[in-house]
């Protein structure tokens, strides 16, 4: 990935999102996911990135225990394009309870928006709650 990619995830690594690599081999990556738990709060950022041209990124309400921030069927907001426009978009966003942000519930219907579901194990959500990325 290029400079600027490694430098906005080393930040969004800071600022407590968790970053896991996916694919066969660190050589060999089919993409990389970046989720952030807000604290105090029932909403997910997520990040795929399959390329330095090909990024997605959407915010989940999880209405209940139920709900899957790696494969939602509703989210708030979403947003695609090259990794880097992504990564500056999704990292300005407003706090979700900001009455900038707004509420607006968006059906997903592009598999795009999700991170496939043989990954979902290496991602895992512990029983506390907050998200955490697997060993």
């Amino acid at each position: 990935m290029n400079t600027d990619v490694n430098s906005l995830l080393k930040d969004m690594q800071r600022g407590n999102w968790q970053i896991q690599p996916l694919g066969p081999s660190l050589d060999n990556l089919d993409m990389l996911v970046a989720v952030y738990d807000w604290p105090q709060d029932q909403h997910f950022d997520v990040v795929k990135i399959v390329g330095e041209d090909e990024a997605f990124a959407w915010r989940v309400f999880a209405f209940s225990a139920m709900t899957n921030p790696l494969a939602p069927k509703w989210v708030s907001w979403c947003h695609s394009g090259d990794a880097v426009g992504v990564l500056e978009t999704v990292t300005g966003l407003p706090d979700p309870d900001s009455a900038d942000f707004g509420n607006a519930m968006i059906p997903i219907t592009d598999a795009r928006f999700s991170v496939p579901e043989k990954y979902h194990d290496q991602i895992t959500r512990p029983t506390s709650g907050t998200w955490h990325i697997a060993s």
